[in-house]
């Protein structure tokens, strides 16, 4: 690259994420996308990047050789024990390890007589088991999971207030969700695969930033950014009552293609969803087993239809609603500070 520096030394361009690897495509991207800075350095820069350089020396060329600052941050997501355990997954593959190997060949179903499967965490992290295995068998594999991730999809895209979280309707979203379930029940690594391969060319959100959408937390980034919310929502985290809707309707698609007619695998998923919901609201693993129940009853479910149909969301009892009024409603042996379920049994 060539000596010259931009004029302010102070400059800094904050990026949610990058990609592991930056290659001549994303480097271009990124030049692109932040033109009023690089644009006098836009050559230099791919010459520097040539074949691809790693993340960490790509941003050390450009403070070195520009003077700009490329400051990254996840917003805390990065801290996830079970989102810093993907990208480990992912760096395995890279080797040729298998992330898997020390899953046990066998294993009693549960720890706990009451549950069918134990939610298998340890120190935060959800890790494979061989019961889990076995129930993404029984339940039909990753064509079953998939069959349930896109029916869920169509429901959140008709949905006039979950849908303003994805910019593009058309990315394999129900592929990928599925893949990602698999992945965690034992099924082979379709997830990390895919991520391996996915188009990092950046995506556009509002206010004319970008982010490369490349695992869990730049997806998310991406859905907070959403240039489709209103402008005093954008950049703002999923709260409550966006969880408690997301899992209504997902719990909705599971009993719809009949994945909740598996009592085991019923069980074990609306404690998998409650263990994963809590990186995006810490409130929300409570609400998994209401929202399951939401779905339960052909009457909210007319009533759902009906008020999407009139032109409302369909969740006017919950958005907007306070974690302390929604306490409320759920049975007391159910809120958070009376259970230490999905984990255990109270």
């Amino acid at each position: 690259m060539g000596s010259g520096k931009s004029k302010n030394s102070e400059a800094t361009i904050t990026v949610p994420t990058l990609p592991e690897n930056v290659d001549i495509l994303f480097a271009a991207s990124f030049c692109d996308s932040n033109a009023a800075e690089l644009s006098i350095f836009k050559t230099q820069i791919l010459a520097a990047v040539g074949n691809g350089i790693p993340s960490a020396d790509f941003v050390s060329e450009l403070e070195q050789r520009t003077g700009i600052k490329v400051v990254v941050s996840a917003w805390g997501l990065d801290k996830d024990k079970d989102i810093a355990s993907e990208a480990e997954t992912l760096k395995k593959l890279n080797l040729g390890e298998n992330p898997h190997k020390n899953v046990p060949k066998g294993s009693s179903p549960a720890a706990c007589p009451y549950l069918a499967i134990k939610l298998n965490v340890v120190g935060g992290t959800h890790v494979v088991s061989k019961p889990t295995v076995d129930l993404l068998n029984k339940i039909g594999g990753l064509e079953s999971l998939t069959n349930m991730t896109k029916t869920f999809y169509k429901k959140v895209f008709a949905n006039p207030h979950l849908n303003l979280f994805f910019a593009d309707f058309a990315d394999p979203h129900g592929q990928r969700l599925g893949s990602w379930v698999a992945e965690k029940m034992g099924g082979g690594h379709p997830w990390s695969i895919e991520r391996k391969t996915r188009n990092r060319t950046p995506k556009l959100v509002a206010n004319g930033e970008t982010v490369v959408i490349h695992d869990r937390s730049s997806a998310h980034v991406a859905a907070w950014y959403s240039a489709k919310r209103p402008a005093d929502k954008v950049g703002q985290h999923f709260k409550l009552d966006d969880c408690r809707a997301w899992m209504r309707l997902h719990f909705w698609a599971c009993r719809e293609v009949g994945l909740f007619e598996v009592p085991e695998f019923k069980d074990w998923y609306v404690r998998f969803i409650a263990h994963f919901v809590k990186v995006y609201e810490r409130a929300a693993p409570q609400f998994a087993r209401e929202s399951a129940r939401w779905s339960e009853s052909s009457k909210n479910l007319e009533l759902y239809k009906k008020t999407i149909r009139e032109g409302g969301n369909g969740f006017e009892d919950i958005l907007g609603l306070s974690t302390r009024f929604a306490v409320d409603d759920l049975p007391e042996d159910e809120r958070s500070y009376k259970t230490s379920w999905p984990y255990t049994k109270k």
